[in-house]
């Protein structure tokens, strides 16, 4: 069996002393929502025959899955993604195979 003073919940914090605490907490948690996102190699594949779109082939560099995935443009390829693991993640063209059409 508990001691009584255990089992009596404490009062909730109010006046000023809580206002001080909660500025602390708001920039805490913006801190935490814009650290750098983890960078993954891709390799990427140039449109040939009847494909239109470009096909990005990456690892996950939290989890290692490897992921799939596309772009209509060569410029929309690198760039922060969602890895179908459901990880955020900085996608760098590591590698470009195929011929490039010339523009």
């Amino acid at each position: 069996m508990r001691p009584p003073d255990r089992r009596q919940r404490r009062p909730l914090a109010t006046g000023a002393a809580n206002a001080e605490v909660s500025p602390d907490r708001s920039r805490r948690n913006m801190l935490a929502r814009h650290r750098k996102l983890p960078t993954a190699y891709a390799s990427v594949f140039v449109p040939q025959g009847r494909r239109s779109w470009y096909w990005l082939t990456f690892r996950c560099p939290v989890c290692g899955t490897y992921v799939f995935a596309r772009s209509r443009q060569i410029d929309q390829a690198p760039g922060p993604r969602k890895g179908t693991c459901g990880h955020s993640v900085s996608v760098v063209a590591a590698r470009i195979y195929g011929r490039q059409e010339a523009a």
